[in-house]
């Protein structure tokens, strides 16, 4: 399960099933409601168009049980704790402020309160994005090829900071940019460019999907995709003046490749989820050389159902999209999240199982 020449920093449990269903039920993503965990999974092809539909669990229990939710109706990546019990999803697919206008964007987000009793209610809100340093590529599909794909965090300026990817007019590759809103999520201005896809002509795809950790010291930590599949690395840029300058992208050799996911605890520990091919968790405490725990292996060692497991190595992409979701507990205890597919892009049933499924494990460190 792990680095056997590293006595192991984490302690994983049994993996947990949120829920399962024929044709889609993937792409897990998490988000905080005070106390309360929000699991967001989407239930339609993975395709450009808008809204993206999903089935909505929440947890009261730290992740040990679930019960399914209808009032949540669109995706989200990303989320902004607006209150003890409230949160902002924000929306994943951008469009343009105004005809003819590419450098702002506007898009629904969900505004997600939890009331006393457990009810859930979900209210539409336009968040908008200002600022772009160039024009923004139009979609061929509609809206603008830009999304939402990071985390958010509190800035040592206490402004919110989060990343956005997208392609530039002319350009086929995405850059990663940072933008920071301080107003609770609902408006959002361009900081600094990360990492511009122009840098990384050896890739298909370019800086994508990301994860920012803010180390003791303020320093930031932005660690990214730049494409799918195997020996596509990581990579990361870090700043020291709250995201104004980045560092030159540098890969992180052995991890990747798609949507990382990141936290980092009291102690020092920092924790990166992901794959393609795969699905791995790593952890690095105080800068020390990152352990990795191979989560299919885990999950088959402790599921007890082989008509639920990976397979042997977890090579093949039709199992599972390796997208994790990842979020801290405590102050040393967290949870993963990620999907397992019966029938790959094309939704269950198939050759792989009648269902698709979401499964959650807790994780401490030792």
């Amino acid at each position: 399960m792990t680095n056997k020449r590293y006595r192991p920093l984490l302690s994983l449990e049994t993996p947990l099933l949120v829920d399962e269903r024929s044709r889609h039920l993937w792409f897990p993503t998490l988000h905080l409601l005070g106390e309360e965990i929000l699991c967001l999974a989407a239930v339609s092809a993975d395709e450009p168009q808008g809204v993206w539909p999903v089935s909505a669990y929440l947890s009261r229990d730290a992740g040990r049980v679930w019960r399914q939710v209808p009032e949540i109706a669109r995706y989200a990546l990303s989320s902004v704790q607006i209150g003890p019990r409230e949160t902002l999803l924000l929306p994943y697919e951008l469009a343009p402020l105004a005809s003819g206008n590419h450098r702002a964007a506007i898009a629904t987000g969900t505004r997600v309160s939890l009331e006393s009793s457990g009810v859930i209610t979900a209210v539409s809100q336009e968040v908008r994005f200002d600022g772009f340093p160039r024009e923004v590529a139009s979609h061929p599909h509609g809206g603008l090829r830009m999304a939402t794909g990071s985390n958010v965090v509190e800035l040592a300026d206490g402004a919110l900071f989060t990343t956005l990817y997208g392609c530039f007019e002319g350009e086929r590759r995405y850059s990663l940019l940072g933008m920071t809103s301080r107003d609770s999520g609902n408006s959002w201005s361009f900081r600094a460019c990360l990492a511009d896809g122009k840098n990384f002509p050896w890739v298909l795809e370019g800086p994508s999907e990301a994860t920012t950790i803010i180390l003791p010291d303020s320093k930031l930590v932005c660690i990214y995709r730049i494409d799918s599949g195997e020996g596509q690395d990581y990579h990361h840029s870090d700043s020291v003046d709250n995201g104004h300058h980045w560092t030159r992208p540098r890969p992180l050799s052995g991890m990747g490749s798609v949507k990382p996911q990141g936290i980092r605890f009291a102690d020092g520990t920092l924790l990166l989820t992901g794959g393609r091919p795969g699905l791995s968790l790593w952890a690095s405490r105080h800068g020390r050389a990152w352990q990795t725990f191979d989560l299919a292996a885990h999950h088959n060692a402790t599921i007890g159902d082989h008509a639920r497991c990976f397979d042997t190595d977890c090579t093949s992409l039709a199992i599972t999209t390796s997208y994790t979701a990842l979020c801290r507990l405590g102050p040393q205890t967290a949870l993963v999240c990620y999907d397992r597919l019966g029938n790959g892009w094309d939704g269950a049933p198939g050759p792989l199982g009648a269902r698709d499924a979401i499964y959650c494990l807790r994780l401490s460190t030792i």
